[in-house]
């Protein structure tokens, strides 16, 4: 679809997923930006253009990396954080925000609790 390739020449998710992670773009967030693209060319293509023409884009694209990025029930958390957090108790080597996804999840069972 030509909004979905726009939308990649233009790197939209990938500097929206910058913003939301709150780091430059590494391998996990590299691979964030790949589950949207898929997410975005597993809808239907007049939904996708709806959002364009009304101006919805970007909201949507949020909606779609905040889900993903924060949800210990995502497909992101699920194949991608799921193993790194695992590896990370288990002594692998890590980065310094490695933690950082478990905090969020802590805080979203936190919330879920109130």
């Amino acid at each position: 679809m030509q909004i979905i390739a726009q939308l990649a020449r233009e790197r939209a998710v990938e500097k929206m997923v910058a913003r939301i992670g709150h780091k430059d773009i590494d391998a996990d967030l590299r691979d964030l930006c790949q589950l949207v693209y898929l997410i975005l060319c597993e809808y239907d293509d007049d939904k996708i253009i709806d959002l364009w023409n009304n101006g919805q884009m970007n909201f949507f694209l949020a909606r779609i990396i905040v889900n993903q990025y924060k949800s210990d029930r995502s497909t992101y958390y699920a194949e991608i954080m799921r193993y790194k957090t695992r590896g990370m108790a288990m002594g692998a080597g890590g980065d310094i925000n490695d933690g950082r996804v478990e905090y969020l999840r802590k805080l979203s069972q936190r919330d879920r609790k109130k």
